[in-house]
């Protein structure tokens, strides 16, 4: 009885290993991607309410390069892993606007 006790412990224990390493995997896609747009102060959080059986969704807040802040949400598939890690976003990411090098 013990020993079942202890197989159900290690088991729950890797799931939850692999579940907070795609979580951390995830949450570095979603950065990555951010960051691409020269977004800062970038508040990532996952969302357990949505329960699809291949994507992690996530609500996140983050600044653009002008300061503005900015609330989306975005999904990260994963069929299998890591075969595939895309990230796909509720509302489109504006590029950060061009400085114009003259009006300084």
């Amino acid at each position: 009885m013990i020993l079942a006790a202890l197989g159900m412990i290690a088991l729950a224990s890797v799931a939850g290993f692999f579940a907070w390493d795609r979580h951390q995997t995830c949450t570095a896609l979603i950065e990555g991607s951010l960051r691409k747009y020269h977004a800062t102060d970038m508040h990532i959080k996952f969302d357990w309410l949505d329960f699809d059986e291949d994507t992690f969704t996530y609500d996140v807040e983050y600044r653009d390069r002008a300061g503005k802040l900015h609330h989306n949400r975005c999904k990260v598939a994963y069929h299998g892993y890591p075969a595939d890690e895309s990230v796909y976003w509720t509302e489109p990411i504006a590029p950060p606007p061009l400085i114009d090098p003259t009006s300084a």
